[in-house]
């Protein structure tokens, strides 16, 4: 499924099992809005052009990756970002949810009915 954006376009490749995989394709000069996810990582990973990835830091400096064909980078969850094409770019864009131990609440414990081995 293609979706069309001011900044160019993405198409859903996968989506299923905790994990969505997006080709976009980002004109020369396209940028996204800053944002953030609450729950899902966000990886970048460029087949073609140039993709320069902003992330906001708790303490409001911005850092900046460059990222160039072969190269990727990871945006954790609730991290502002933004990406901006400085050239006509191709890439792969990678979300997941990390299923983390320790994120079970238990009200009871397990065990054997009486007389049961």
């Amino acid at each position: 499924m293609k979706e069309n954006k001011i900044w160019g376009e993405t198409r859903l490749i996968w989506s299923g099992n905790n994990t969505e995989t997006h080709q976009i394709k980002i004109k020369k000069g396209g940028y996204c809005s800053k944002h953030k996810h609450l729950y899902k990582y966000n990886l970048f990973y460029i087949d073609r052009g140039k993709l320069l990835i902003e992330t906001w830091k708790e303490n409001g400096i911005v850092d900046e990756t460059l990222l160039i064909p072969g190269e990727s980078t990871i945006v954790g969850p609730g991290q502002y970002h933004r990406f901006k094409a400085l050239e006509q770019t191709n890439a792969l864009e990678v979300y997941w949810v990390d299923l983390k131990e320790g994120d079970i609440i238990r009200e009871d414990c397990g065990g054997l009915l009486k007389g049961k081995k």
